[in-house]
């Protein structure tokens, strides 16, 4: 499981990975996210663990935007270069803080990383001091800790987490001692290894497989062991290539050369499944005798799938490597999943136990691990409770440990970082990951519970380091249901897939010729030894200590698509063989001086008047005439992409609408219905000629939606097309001043009256500039609106943007890809008078994780009437969303080992209820149904599959294929997919 670390001022978070290797906080930078490096994998910034900074998506760490940033240079990599993993780092200085909040210590090493190589970043747990020169030798940041009076001594306790049990145990990490009920005792106690920078080093004696194909057998032949040093950087354990002779030949695995990795093909992953073996490794101090531990890990630890970099598209693989000499034999995180490591730098010693796991989990029993300076009397000893001198007063643990509990509480912090990789933006993943209607496993026709109006329907799982991220909502059938519990090696909370891939080829560069440069961030690497300066507020980058490779990268220019002149906007009727896209210079000249109407607010034909804003773009006013086009003059390229602002002041009885994109996907837009067929631009749901609701100011708030009649349940009281649009490869890719530069032409080509549609929508916040202003708006109030075989858009409906957020909302929003419409209904009878509200993300949370949620995704402290209840009332509803978490991943499972009934399914129907989820209410039926169905009994699952489709027809555009799903259980029950299916596993 990643870890949450922040760094800088103001502050930009990061998710990343323990380091038991390594001293330093190292994070990444908008250039390992350059085209040149990744192509066009979209989500590189979120894969690679990095929030989104200042409202908007961030590839990496933007050092200039830090003002307490002071640059170091480029440094060489050099963590794993024994094992043939490298790259360069830009080292500097800055504050970290540890987890989401708290304190945070300034004047930390950081290294930007860019290289793909390392992934994700990393938190250094090391002791060691970092040699820049002989005058610098920064101290590291659990020193600095322990200087500074947050942690008792140079220790730690961590284990990675293990997705494969129960319900995906987290990770813990525990800074300054160790977490007791994690791990089960021992007296074993390993000395630090003469080499300083590898000092967990450990003689892994043997390697035995238990119930294999080939029964029970020797893993590492009939030799000595090897030593090994235990580094949690890496997933993989390095093995001597004899003893992968072995695991290749019992496992039935298939090496590739290219990759270094073994494959696991689906038969044989479907046999050792089936046979569930048993790995047991034997440590020691030494490579023979001396005392032992003997530590299990399930075949379910080793049963992993990489992506991105590693491999081109998910890949099942077991993680061993073939080491090439002995200075390679290393113990990774895979190990770590079913241990727990104990690390007591300044003793020189440390202790590896077995991981212990329950359902649910204990609860954390921290221990500090005293410093030897501060004991009279200490003994040495093993890392373990009874052989570390640690203090446990009567009182609890004592002040010196406290930071052991705070940072301890990080690996359950993460769970609430999950769920913001997810829910960061405001309404962006009302989108379910709808499963292919084509395929077998992964069909609507037996797929989980969809995703729907602004939340996540089914359980967001919180997943540990070494899992596969995807929530489980990619669930196979339940025939194969075994399937998903195939894991990634290196995924982070939440669903958000993040892969390191060490060793893995980078994309050649020819130093000195390539250059790129990440808008908002220092350039990197210019030709050895030659300071290079850019921009004003650059940081020269020179060679470090002779270490350093220093090159710029550039992404070669593509050629635009249909266009060349940019200054002016063309017709480009030969590009898309449709009506021309016309030059608004002669509309501007014959266009009459607008007339704002004095009509009530609300009415969708009648926008307020324009606010009295500066035209910054220097565009001219637009006629609503015709069906034309026009493109901005500026247009901005992303790899081979150049993508433009195209308006159409027309669309929409002039109200007009711009996209943001290509004109490739724009040719595909405008070949849907709504914008070819006349008469189709109309928002999919007819709202009630008596208008439901009214504009009020909400304390506390600003603007809202107030109900001004009363509005029945599923009843559509608003529907919008959208006003502007901007893919999601441009709204990831182009970068706060490219995307400012393209929504600022976009608006001010829209007919002017209706400009104010959108510039009078809230900020949530004071804003300098006009510029500024558009730009905010649109973070502030995009809603993610996926449409149909052409891409996924961030779109802003006017009037929609109003509805306040609530964590027990009153409405519910669906999108509509065919009209271009979003439309909010009533989950419940609202009243007159009473605020119309919708949730902002998954508010199935607890209290604490709803408040970080809303807190750092839109700058407010949620205080909705569930959030602002008396504290008992906050207890019991924290009570009943755990129960929920626990049996939804009971029902999702379609496993032969699952815990699934009927009576948990009815019990989470009754949770929902109670819990006041009304807009979630067709996840908990849809999951009773198939429930009752799974043990055969027709009645009650029609009863459930009807409800379900009642809450849901009027979301049907957004989750059509579940409710297709529930339609064919209540017409043909016997013949449905999940007829059975529970009684098929007895």
């Amino acid at each position: 499981m990643g870890f949450i670390v922040r760094v800088g001022t103001p502050e930009q978070y990061f998710s990343v990975l323990p380091s038991t290797a390594n001293q330093q906080t190292w994070v990444p930078i908008p250039e390992g996210c350059d085209s040149s490096r990744v192509g066009n994998f979209s989500n590189c910034g979120d894969s690679r663990g990095v929030w989104p900074f200042e409202n908007e998506n961030s590839e990496g760490f933007q050092s200039n935007q830090s003002s307490t940033w002071e640059t170091i240079g480029i440094y060489e990599l050099y963590l794993e270069e024994h094992l043939g993993i490298d790259g360069n780092g830009l080292f500097g200085y800055d504050s970290v803080g540890l987890g989401a909040s708290g304190t945070a210590v300034e004047k930390q090493v950081v290294a930007g990383i860019a290289t793909s190589n390392f992934w994700l970043g990393s938190l250094g747990l090391g002791a060691n001091y970092t040699n820049f020169s002989d005058e610098e030798q920064p101290s590291s940041l659990l020193r600095t800790l322990k200087d500074s009076g947050y942690i008792p001594s140079l220790s730690y306790g961590y284990t990675a987490g293990a997705p494969y049990r129960y319900s995906k145990v987290v990770g813990s990490l525990t800074l300054g001692g160790y977490d007791s009920s994690r791990f089960t005792t021992n007296s074993i106690s390993f000395p630090f290894g003469s080499d300083s920078e590898r000092p967990l080093v450990v003689g892994l004696q043997s390697a035995i497989g238990t119930d294999t194909p080939n029964g029970t057998v020797s893993l590492s032949g009939v030799g000595s062991g090897i030593l090994a040093v235990i580094d949690s950087t890496v997933p993989d354990l390095w093995l001597p290539e004899a003893w992968c002779d072995l695991f290749e030949d019992v496992f039935g695995l298939n090496y590739v050369e290219e990759t270094g990795r073994y494959l696991v093909d689906d038969d044989q992953h479907a046999a050792l499944l089936q046979l569930q073996p048993t790995l047991t490794f034997t440590l020691g101090a030494s490579t023979t005798g001396g005392t032992i531990g003997r530590f299990d890990l399930p075949y379910a630890a080793f049963d992993l799938e990489g992506q991105y970099p590693v491999f081109p598209n998910a890949t099942r693989y077991f993680p061993i490597r073939r080491a090439a000499n002995d200075s390679q034999y290393t113990i990774g995180r895979v190990f770590l999943q079913e241990t727990y490591l104990t690390v007591d730098s300044e003793r020189g010693i440390f202790n590896v136990s077995q991981a212990k796991f329950s359902n649910p989990m204990p609860s954390s029993e921290l221990v500090a691990i005293v410093s030897p300076s501060d004991v009279t009397n200490s003994t040495a000893g093993g890392n373990s409770t009874s052989s570390v001198v640690s203090e446990n007063t009567e009182n609890g643990i004592g002040g010196g440990a406290i930071a052991g509990i705070v940072v301890g509480v990080v690996g359950a912090l993460i769970i609430v970082a999950g769920l913001l990789f997810w829910w960061l933006r405001r309404r962006r993943n009302q989108r379910g990951e709808w499963p292919d209607e084509e395929t077998t496993e992964q069909s609507a026709e037996n797929g989980l519970p969809p995703q729907y109006g602004g939340e996540f329907i089914g359980s967001a799982a919180n997943v540990p380091e070494l899992s596969d991220g995807k929530a489980r909502t990619d669930t196979a059938t339940p025939k194969s249901r075994h399937e998903a519990t195939s894991a990634t090696p290196l995924s982070e909370a939440g669903g958000r897939e993040k892969y390191e891939a060490e060793g893995s080829t980078p994309f050649s560069e020819a130093a000195g010729t390539e250059r790129y440069e990440a808008e908002g961030s220092t350039p990197m690497f210019e030709a050895a030894g030659t300071p290079k300066y850019e921009a004003e507020g650059d940081t020269p980058m020179f060679e470090a200590d002779g270490r350093s490779r220093q090159r710029v990268y550039e992404a070669e220019g593509s050629t635009p698509v249909c266009f060349e002149m940019r200054s002016s906007k063309l017709l480009f009727a030969t590009c898309f063989g449709l009506h021309p896209i016309a030059s608004r210079s002669a509309y501007a000249e014959s266009q009459a001086e607008s007339i704002c109407p004095i009509l009530p607010i609300g009415i969708w034909q009648s926008p307020t008047c324009p606010i009295d804003a500066p035209d910054s773009v220097g565009n001219d006013p637009v006629s609503a005439q015709g069906d034309d086009w026009f493109r901005s003059d500026t247009c901005h390229e992303v790899g081979p992409d150049e993508i433009c602002a195209f308006t159409q002041p027309s669309f929409n009885a002039g109200h007009g609408i711009a996209v943001v994109t290509t004109a490739q996907i724009l040719e595909k837009m405008v070949s849907l219905p709504i914008f070819t067929i006349p008469g189709s631009q109309k928002p999919a749901h007819q709202e009630s000629t008596i208008l439901a609701y009214r504009d009020e100011q909400i304390p506390g708030k600003g603007i809202g939606l107030v109900a001004s009649r009363p509005i029945q349940t599923n009843e559509a009281f608003l529907s919008r097309m959208p006003i502007v649009m901007v893919d999601d490869t441009a709204f990831k890719r182009l970068g706060r001043a490219r995307l400012t530069e393209l929504l600022n032409e976009a608006i001010g080509d829209l007919p002017e009256t209706h400009q104010a549609e959108y510039l009078n929508l809230t900020t949530h916040g004071e804003v300098n500039t006009h510029h500024e202003k558009v730009y905010e708006i649109f973070m502030k109030n995009d809603f993610l609106t996926p449409v149909d075989d052409i891409m996924d858009f961030h779109s802003v409906f006017p009037q929609v943007s109003r509805l306040n957020h609530a964590c027990r909302p009153n409405s519910k929003y669906t999108f509509d890809a065919s009209t271009l419409s979003q439309s909010v209904f009533a989950a419940r009878k609202v009243e007159t008078g009473e605020e119309l509200t919708v949730a902002y993300f998954d508010s199935i949370q607890t209290h604490s994780q709803r408040q970080l949620l809303s807190k750092h995704g839109w700058g407010f402290e949620c205080t909705c009437s569930y959030c602002s209840s008396g504290e008992e009332i906050i207890e019991e509803s924290d009570r009943r969303i755990e129960q929920i978490h626990m049996l939804q991943k009971d029902l999702d499972d379609y496993s032969p080992e699952s815990a699934a009934t009927p009576d948990k399914a009815e019990l989470l129907v009754r949770l929902f209820e109670e819990e006041g989820l009304i807009t979630r209410m067709v996840e908990a039926y849809y999951r009773a149904a198939v429930e009752w169905s799974g043990v055969g009994n027709a009645a009650e699952a029609i009863k459930f599959a009807k409800v379900c489709i009642k809450e849901g027809e009027v979301l049907e555009s957004s989750i059509r294929p579940f409710i297709n799903n529930m339609r064919e259980l209540v017409k043909y029950p016997s013949a449905h997919w999940t007829w059975q299916f529970r009684l098929s596993h007895k």
